[in-house]
């Protein structure tokens, strides 16, 4: 009796193990159809992701070719316009040169959109990369900083620099900088009611150089300063037009700040003004010079300063 009823458990718990196994088996084979399908669905989506990329690149490329034509064209009137036997025709027809110079306006405009989403896209696909110079820190920011006063100036706005260490040599990207910089300008120069106050300071701290963008304009709502640094997220209020703007320009401000194994903070409170803070390593090629490097600050840095604040309502090219 004891030996069939130990027969009879045995044949159970087999059947047991057997259903067991073929569950676990079952299961286990599922698991990797899922895993295969998972990672086919992550192939299709990068493979979207990069054709996607390369479709707003190829976009941006053919959008900025017709509009440097219709730029350069733009030029030329103004050219021919300017010449002493035309100026009387520009006298007499004072709606011409407004609408050449909205015309020029808008174009800067769309310039400046095309040069954000190409940039954007780039880093996207990881194709941003670092062409660093050593440079004196002092000097680089100095002439953004200049390129820069007539907008202030323009809206009644005191702008600053203060350089307390003019020691700090780094090697740099001189041209992210000055997106940075630029980016970082016209944002507290649009935030800023007239007769406020924009200040800049670079200083060292400890193996670090440190430059701070600092104004007196409306500041930054704490819930707001979480998502101040993603794509699409804008810092105005309200949607008129002095608020306007694609909400990518400090995502590309953290992304260059990134590429400089930097970091950037906020210090803001509404209604009181806003504090950015950068932080960058002090690092030195030894290849290069700094006297070279410095030279090399772009000469075009106005036209730069133009495509950033063509945004504001009373940008004048």
């Amino acid at each position: 009796m004891i030996t069939k009823a130990l027969f009879v458990s045995g044949i159970i718990l087999t059947s047991l193990l057997l259903i067991m196994c073929t569950v676990l088996f079952y299961l286990l084979r599922k698991s990797r159809m899922n895993e295969k399908q998972l990672l086919q669905s992550i192939d299709s989506i990068t493979d979207s992701c990069s054709k996607r990329n390369e479709f707003f690149s190829n976009m941006t490329h053919e959008l900025k070719t017709p509009l440097s034509v219709i730029l350069g064209a733009i030029q030329v009137m103004e050219i021919y316009l300017g010449a002493p036997g035309n100026k009387a025709l520009l006298e007499a027809d004072s709606k011409l040169t407004r609408n050449i110079k909205v015309v020029k306006c808008n174009c800067f405009r769309l310039l400046r959109l095309i040069y954000n989403m190409l940039d954007i896209t780039r880093a996207e696909a990881g194709y941003h990369i670092l062409k660093p110079k050593n440079c004196k820190l002092s000097v680089l920011l100095d002439e953004i900083v200049n390129s820069v006063k007539p907008y202030a100036e323009d809206k009644q706005l005191k702008l600053m620099y203060n350089h307390y260490d003019e020691s700090i040599i780094m090697a740099v990207d001189m041209e992210k900088i000055e997106r940075i910089m630029l980016n970082l300008l016209s944002n507290a120069i649009k935030f800023t009611k007239p007769g406020g106050i924009v200040q800049v300071s670079s200083y060292k701290s400890g193996e670090r150089a440190c430059i701070s963008v600092k104004d007196s304009g409306i500041g930054i709502p704490e819930e707001k300063q979480e998502t101040i640094f993603n794509r699409y997220s804008q810092t105005g209020d309200s949607p008129h037009v002095e608020n306007e703007g694609s909400g990518i320009g400090l995502s590309l401000v953290k992304s260059f700040v990134d590429l400089h194994e930097g970091t950037i903070s906020i210090k803001s409170e509404h209604g009181k003004g806003a504090n950015f803070i950068i932080e960058l390593p002090i690092k030195l090629l030894k290849s290069d010079t700094t006297e070279s490097a410095t030279d090399d600050i772009r000469s075009d840095i106005t036209e730069a300063a133009k495509l950033e604040f063509s945004i504001f309502p009373n940008f004048s090219a």
